[in-house]
């Protein structure tokens, strides 16, 4: 899932977000996910996070490559 790869790139960053909203944070991830990350056909493209997600980048990087709009 694509956005395994963001949330374990936030671990190391605990401090950004305070733990009292550490459980509401961590629910509101997996939605975020469950809507965004889908594992078929995730939607990368209009994703708000896609700046910060390695796989997004990636993912999108080789669907340009496939259309052939390579930058």
């Amino acid at each position: 899932m694509v956005l395994l790869y963001f949330a374990v790139s936030l671990q190391p960053n605990c401090d950004i977000i305070p733990k009292e909203r550490w459980s509401k944070s961590h629910h509101q991830l997996i939605f975020f996910g469950r809507y965004h990350c889908i594992a078929r056909k995730p939607k990368c493209d209009i994703c708000p996070l896609l700046e910060d997600c390695r796989e997004g980048q990636k993912r999108m990087k080789a669907m340009k490559k496939e259309v052939g709009t390579n930058d």
